[in-house]
């Protein structure tokens, strides 16, 4: 794995999205960035070959990314963002919102 390839792979798949969460009707990624995530449509574990490929790639918000791979409550995932959020709007109490764990 190279870490340098993975990170490119990420910021390519997000550029060609325009920076957006490509699940319909989805504006959390538009409210911060930081808040989108690059997914595989086929999973690495089954088809290694298309690691890098941009085909393979969607952008995808952090809720919506993890209920593709986890199944989780949206409440919960909707909380995690919302940490985020407050996390970024709040630098100075950064750490205590990262100690929350949901």
């Amino acid at each position: 794995m190279d870490e340098n390839k993975d990170i490119q792979w990420t910021l390519d798949v997000k550029a060609n999205a325009g920076q957006r969460c490509q699940t319909p009707n989805c504006e959390i990624g538009a409210l911060d960035h930081d808040l989108l995530n690059a997914h595989h449509e086929e999973p690495i574990s089954l088809c290694p070959e298309k690691r890098y490929d941009l085909d393979n790639g969607t952008c995808r918000c952090i809720y919506d990314h993890s209920l593709k791979h986890t199944g989780r409550t949206r409440l919960l995932i909707m909380a995690r963002g919302f940490l985020i959020l407050l996390a970024r709007l709040y630098p100075n109490r950064k750490a205590e919102f990262e100690r929350i764990k949901l």
